[in-house]
């Protein structure tokens, strides 16, 4: 009997085993470059507008690998303002096994210019952003990504749906044990 209950133990032991690589392997979080750029203004307004890049914009190879990731961190801040109105932010950083800010140096990208990119989960864009260099004063509309050594800072300026809430995303995040959030509540 003890030898049948260890066997029994053993194949469940390897069946979690298995099914926890396995779902590390069907969940895939990777950040393209892309091969051209979209328009960062509208050329009649001058209004800064967004974009969302189609696969075929998709350099050939991921600029940050899945592997690569090491977590991903949401920092929730909310506080009251004056009267009743409540002011939320968020802050998503993604940590790198790599230097991802050498990475960057290799583009020889000039202060002022920025590189389009796009998020992909399992082969699908979830959203197209731009790596911004610091010494940025104006960054254009939508995700705006931010490298310092081994980390990226995403950040949402623009109103509405903000993508890096992608429920793909998140969910992806937490089927590979890498996501963190911190739930920050001042004021009361």
């Amino acid at each position: 009997m003890p030898k049948l209950f260890a066997i029994i133990v053993l194949l469940f032991s390897t069946h979690v085993s298995y099914s926890q690589i396995k779902g590390s392997f069907d969940c895939s979080i990777e950040i393209y470059l892309l091969k051209k750029s979209y328009p960062m203004f509208d050329p009649v307004s001058k209004r800064p507008v967004s974009f969302m890049p189609i696969l075929s914009d998709l350099e050939d190879t991921a600029f940050i690998k899945n592997s690569e990731l090491v977590s991903y961190t949401i920092e929730k801040y909310s506080m009251n303002n004056k009267g009743s109105k409540r002011h939320s932010k968020q802050i998503h950083v993604a940590e790198y096994g790599i230097s991802v800010e050498k990475r960057m140096e290799m583009l020889n990208l000039p202060v002022r210019q920025v590189r389009q990119f796009a998020l992909v989960i399992n082969g699908q864009i979830v959203y197209g952003g731009c790596f911004i260099d610091k010494h940025v004063s104006l960054a254009p509309l939508g995700v705006n990504a931010f490298v310092s050594q081994n980390e990226i800072s995403f950040q949402y300026g623009f109103k509405g749906s903000d993508p890096r809430n992608s429920r793909q995303l998140i969910e992806c995040l937490k089927k590979t044990n890498r996501l963190t959030i911190i739930d920050n509540k001042y004021g009361g």
